[in-house]
């Protein structure tokens, strides 16, 4: 069915704050208000309090927002790239896929992340890694990516301070993201349906300058703690690529970068809001993940299903709906299910 020329179609963002922990937000009960803006969009949203991923880890969590499927039924159960050599035919057997289904509906579908993998099914465009997020970088090697991670702290700091090679693509700031987000819209005549993904709350928080603030927990103070060997050196190394040397210098730097992050997100909504659009979008603000920061005994990962690590955040905007919070739990693989219902789509989802 082609609806290109229905007007009073809904527009569709979603916005994924990659590692954005509900913990960290005033809203769900932080000290320090990070969120103005999305508290602001949220007095006009349903705040569903109480959402959870299926995974800690991006790719599979992803999988599951726009198939609307728990991992073991998707498929995609491991994080990129341990995934190559099987998903495209996952993808095959799947009968639904978000991006996909819009598209053939007559949505102008764009995707602004540099990070896509198997993700760009179903769009028009992609900010792709030859775009914005171009550069040399080794996560499509699982091998050597693991040797390197591997590597003792002191080879993987000079390896990191000799090289252009990354272990993941650029980062691409949130300010970034939405100046590029703004234009497309500008360059749209139909329906659109715009996912953006925001790493800015996701280690190294590569958006802001490392605070000054007061360190009371060295580096040494979190590494005495740390039982497990590896994981020692994993933690190290988070701090080297934050730059960072406190227990508290990085948790102030993840404030900040959520603050950053915040302000954009707001400084979109007032776009859309001054062009005549925030009344027919559906906006989505949701997290793949979030990470344990000290709780559990563990450090910049999401080991374990702790709620640190898969309690999300999730924010719709449904226009003409009051706004409202729920307490209900709920999971990312009702967000495709809700969006479809409030549309009124629910016919022939196996396309």
């Amino acid at each position: 069915m082609d609806i290109s020329n229905n007007k009073k179609r809904p527009n569709l963002i979603i916005v994924l704050t990659d590692g954005m922990r509900p913990r960290d937000l005033s809203m769900f009960g932080y000290d320090v208000e990070t969120d103005s803006h999305i508290k602001r969009i949220a007095n006009e949203s349903a705040v569903f309090m109480n959402a959870f991923s299926t995974s800690g880890a991006s790719d599979t969590a992803d999988t599951s927002i726009f198939s609307g499927q728990f991992p073991t039924t998707s498929g995609f159960i491991h994080q990129n790239p341990r995934t190559e050599s099987w998903e495209i035919e996952m993808l095959r057997k799947n009968k639904f896929w978000l991006p996909l289904y819009l598209q053939k509906l007559g949505y102008k579908t764009i995707s602004m992340t540099p990070q896509h993998l198997w993700f760009k099914k179903g769009y028009d465009y992609c900010m792709t890694k030859e775009g914005a997020g171009a550069g040399k970088y080794l996560s499509r090697s699982w091998i050597l990516r693991k040797f390197l991670l591997g590597l003792p702290n002191w080879a993987y700091v000079f390896g990191k301070k000799m090289t252009s090679v990354r272990l993941s693509p650029k980062f691409i700031t949130a300010r970034q993201i939405i100046d590029e987000t703004i234009e497309k819209i500008d360059e749209t005549d139909k329906p659109f349906y715009m996912y953006m993904q925001l790493l800015d709350a996701h280690c190294p928080y590569g958006g802001v300058d490392t605070p000054k603030v007061e360190s009371r927990t060295p580096i040494s103070g979190v590494l005495d703690k740390i039982e497990n060997p590896a994981q020692r050196e994993y933690v190290k190394k988070r701090f080297f690529d934050s730059d960072t040397k406190s227990l508290e210098e990085s948790k102030a730097k993840l404030d900040a970068s959520i603050i950053s992050m915040d302000k954009e997100i707001g400084r979109l909504v007032d776009y859309l809001k001054n062009k005549d659009l925030w009344d027919n979008t559906i906006f989505v603000i949701i997290s793949d993940h979030g990470e344990n920061y000290g709780e559990h005994g563990n450090y910049f990962c999401r080991g374990g299903l702790y709620d640190p690590s898969v309690h999300i955040p999730l924010i719709m905007h449904l226009p003409g709906l009051p706004s409202k919070k729920i307490n209900s739990m709920v999971a990312n693989i009702d967000v495709s299910a809700t969006i479809l219902d409030y549309m009124g789509d629910k016919k022939d989802i196996d396309g």
